[in-house]
Formats: C-alpha cells, structure tokens, sequence
C-alpha cells in the first residue's frame, strides 16, 4: 500500500486501484495535486484491506485487477462490506471499450467511468466528477 504525503483537505481520502503502475502514479498525482490523501494499490485484495482500515471517501479503479478479478467484482465485494446504509463513490478509469461490460458496470451500479487515456479535459471532467460524487454521497 502507498499513501500520498499530503494530509486530505477535509479529511478527504480515494483509494486508486490499477494494476498498470503507470496509471496508478497519474492517477495519484492528480489528486495530490488537488491535496487529497491518496491511497493506492494494484490489486482487489490489497485494495479491499485499505477500503476497511482507511474508509476512503472515493474508488478510482480499473475494470481488470488481474486475472481473475474486475473492478464489478471489487465494486460488489464493497457494497456487501458496507451494507444498506452507506455507499462510497465508485469510478472505473479503463482501457476497456468493451460495451457490454462498461453497461454492466452501470447498471451494477458503478457511478461514473472515464475511458484511458484521459487527456487534459477528461482530468478536470475525473476531478470535477469525483467531487461532486463525494458531496452528493455526504448529503445522503
């Protein structure tokens, strides 16, 4: 596990799980960059033991966590862990342009999903999203 150096502006964590470590590093320094306290791993296990000692505000993964994981499995795995009453924001950021998949994915109930790479706009339109998630989530 990796955790960013900066202490989150209220109180603000995202947990960035990718397998690629490159994705994983841009990721992470977007939301450094913004201040946040960032939490990062390359795998579901990994990624499922941050998500129950940190709490994170935020998910940011990639549909495929390794061979014999996706991020539907991570996603359902996280919403048996909290229960009916509460819900963490959940964003897929993929190379994925599987259709079928990525309708799944929302009807599953994945809130949002960003196709790689993101080039400069899709930056600000993955910060402005996952914002504005967080505060529709604490409003509930």
């Amino acid at each position: 596990m990796k955790k960013s150096e900066h202490k989150g502006r209220d109180g603000l964590k995202i947990l960035v799980v990718d397998p690629s470590k490159e994705s994983l590093k841009f990721i992470t320094n977007i939301f450094q960059s913004e201040g946040l306290t960032v939490f990062s791993t390359n795998s579901m296990p990994k990624a499922m033991k941050i998500f129950e000692a940190e709490t994170p505000s935020l998910i940011i993964s990639e549909y495929v966590l390794g061979e014999y994981h996706t991020a539907l499995d991570f996603f359902r795995k996280i919403r048996k862990y909290e229960g009916e009453e509460k819900r963490t924001p959940f964003i897929l950021h993929t190379n994925l342009k599987n259709q079928a998949a990525l309708f799944q994915a929302e009807i599953d109930g994945i809130d949002k999903f960003f196709l790689k790479p993101l080039s400069e706009e899709g930056v600000k339109k993955l910060i402005s999203s996952s914002k504005q998630l967080i505060k529709h989530y604490r409003q509930i």
